[in-house]
C-alpha cells in the first residue's frame, strides 16, 4: 500500500516502520480535493475516496489539525486555513490571554472501494508563540511543545500504530 503525501519529510522518521507494514511513501504531485468539513475524520475520508479514485486502486492519505483547549473544535479541519488568513502574527493575537494548550491530531486513512479505514492519533502540548519561527507559514512547528514525554510528530507515530492494529485485526479477520 502506498502512503501519498505532499511533504514526504512528515514521515522520513518513520519510514522504516511504513516499510514493516508494507507502506511505501509516494511524493503525490497531483491535486486531491480537500473539502471543508467540522472534523478531521470527515475531510480524511473525503481525501481517502478521492485518491482511490485517482490512483484506481486503496492509498493511505492523512490529515493533522491543532485544536486549542480554550477554543473548543478550533481550528481544528481549519488549522490550514486558519494559518494562511490570521498568519503568525494574527494567530498570536488569538492566543492572547489563553492558556495555550493544545492538541495535535493526525487522522490516517483509506478507502479500498468498500470500507473506510481511519486512524488517529494524538499528541498533548503548549503552544509559545513567543519563541521564534523558522518558517512563518507554519508557525506552529516551532510554536507546538509536546507534553513531557511526548516526541515531536508523536501524533503522526499514534495514528500510525493505531493503523498497524487495525491492519492486523482485518488480516485475522480475513484469515
Amino acid at each position: 500500500m502506498e502512503l501519498l503525501t505532499g511533504n514526504e519529510k512528515k514521515y522520513e522518521q518513520f519510514r522504516e516502520r511504513l516499510q514493516q507494514m508494507g507502506i511505501t511513501i509516494v511524493k503525490f504531485k497531483g491535486y486531491l480535493p480537500e473539502i471543508q468539513a467540522t472534523t478531521l475524520e470527515a475531510v480524511t475520508a473525503a481525501k481517502a475516496k478521492a485518491a482511490s479514485e485517482i490512483m484506481g486502486r486503496a492509498c493511505l492519505v492523512d490529515d493533522v489539525g491543532l485544536f486549542l483547549q480554550d477554543y473548543p473544535g478550533f481550528p481544528g479541519p481549519f488549522t490550514k486555513y486558519a494559518l494562511r488568513t490570521l498568519k503568525a502574527e494574527g494567530f498570536k493575537r488569538l492566543l492572547r490571554g489563553t492558556a495555550n494548550e493544545a492538541l495535535m491530531v493526525c487522522i490516517i486513512g483509506y478507502w479500498d472501494g468498500e470500507s473506510l479505514v481511519l486512524a488517529r492519533g494524538e499528541m498533548k502540548g503548549t503552544l509559545n508563540p513567543e519563541r521564534n519561527i523558522t518558517n512563518p507559514l507554519v508557525p506552529l512547528n516551532d510554536w507546538f511543545i509536546p507534553l513531557e514525554g511526548e516526541q515531536k510528530m508523536q501524533h503522526r507515530a499514534n495514528a500510525l500504530q493505531k493503523l498497524a492494529e487495525i491492519l492486523e485485526i482485518e488480516k485475522r479477520r480475513r484469515g
